[in-house]
């Protein structure tokens, strides 16, 4: 596989637009799918350790409801074309650094609502035994 590019189309019905980041041997990339927008993380086949975490995130997520946890919708693995695929919808929003350069800082209120959504997404994760690494 080459590498990725806006606008190539992934699985026939993911059409990549903007790549998001990248780390531990993949990346992950903003992309159109058939009613909404979504995230597709992809590995190359070459780090095992890489595709083992995906496949461990990816039925996590299958099992996992929370309103401020990615929803799962696809996992692909494509050895004929050297990668492994996990697609999540869209989180929306951006990042905090972002939001404060743009429009100032958050009043006390909204960083404690924040924090408060924040506790409850890590709480859900940890009861299924997961240690976010970011």
């Amino acid at each position: 596989m080459h590498p990725p590019q806006p606008g190539d189309v992934l699985l026939d019905r993911y059409t990549l637009i903007r790549r998001l980041g990248s780390g531990l041997g993949g990346e992950t990339w903003a992309a159109h799918g058939p009613d909404r927008a979504v995230a597709v993380k992809m590995i190359r086949n070459q780090n095992e350790r890489a595709i083992t975490d995906l496949l461990r995130e990816a039925s996590l997520l299958r099992r996992l409801r929370h309103p401020h946890v990615v929803i799962y919708r696809e996992f692909a693995d494509r050895p004929d074309e050297g990668v492994t695929y996990l697609v999540t919808d869209l989180a929306r929003g951006g990042d905090l650094e972002t939001y404060i350069h743009t429009h100032g800082p958050r009043s006390p209120g909204q960083i404690a609502q924040l924090g408060q959504q924040l506790i409850s997404a890590l709480r859900v994760l940890h009861q299924h035994g997961v240690l976010h690494r970011d």
